[in-house]
């Protein structure tokens, strides 16, 4: 059988990346470490493995995203995923709550998804299956997006580095009310909604984006 690594395209808005299913028996032993890590811990940690909603949610994503340590076993292999649930456990705050947190703080916010108006698209974030060669490929595509809604202060989610968590037909769309867990940042952007803008007059996005070792995550609660 043809072995397929994963395939990452940068769009000018998001990314495309094509990839092959979980290594179930790989799965097979995170998931033990995973359970043995969360047992017996705080709430954040129960938070951060709540996030996926059943263990074949988390299947799809953890092996992909999970930072080495926490593949090797043993006990420096527990606390890196102790750390790694933790981070993901942050407490869901508000969009407005986002202006005063630090830049690369992680975060969780829930919100109703809003695309750029110029920029119509068939689905915001979308996941689906090809064959390549005999071989069953996932296939997900996501472009950036905002949270919120005006009123209320809105946050631009960078797609780059980001899962959806859901089958392989999930999808997000306009109007949809998503979770999102990423890292609080501030960029010159554009597309940044009216009124945020420096003293010189450039447009200041405040952005949700994956972390250098951990992912940007979308849950759909619709």
């Amino acid at each position: 059988m043809t072995a397929f690594a994963p395939e990452v395209t940068l769009l000018p808005d998001g990314f495309r990346r094509t990839a092959p299913p979980p290594d179930p028996v790989r799965w097979s032993a995170l998931r033990q470490r995973l359970s043995h890590a969360a047992s017996r811990q705080g709430q954040a940690v129960q938070d951060g493995l709540a996030l996926f909603r059943s263990w074949a949610e988390a299947g799809a994503i953890l092996p992909a995203v999970l930072p080495a340590a926490a593949l090797r076993g043993g006990e420096a292999s527990r606390r890196a995923l102790q750390r790694f649930l933790r981070t993901l456990g942050a407490r869901r705050a508000t969009v407005g709550e986002l202006q005063a947190a630090p830049r690369g703080s992680p975060a969780r916010v829930v919100g109703t998804v809003a695309g750029p108006s110029w920029k119509p698209f068939s689905h915001i974030w979308a996941k689906s299956e090809m064959t390549r060669h005999n071989v069953r490929l996932l296939v997900e595509e996501g472009h950036d997006f905002f949270l919120g809604g005006a009123p209320a202060p809105m946050v631009m989610v960078r797609a780059v580095g980001g899962y959806l968590i859901g089958g392989p037909e999930g999808a997000i769309d306009p109007g949809d009310q998503v979770e999102v867990f990423g890292f609080v940042d501030h960029v010159i952007d554009s597309a940044a909604p009216l009124g945020a803008s420096r003293p010189r007059g450039e447009p200041i996005a405040l952005v949700l984006r994956a972390g250098d070792e951990l992912p940007l995550i979308v849950r759909c609660l619709d």
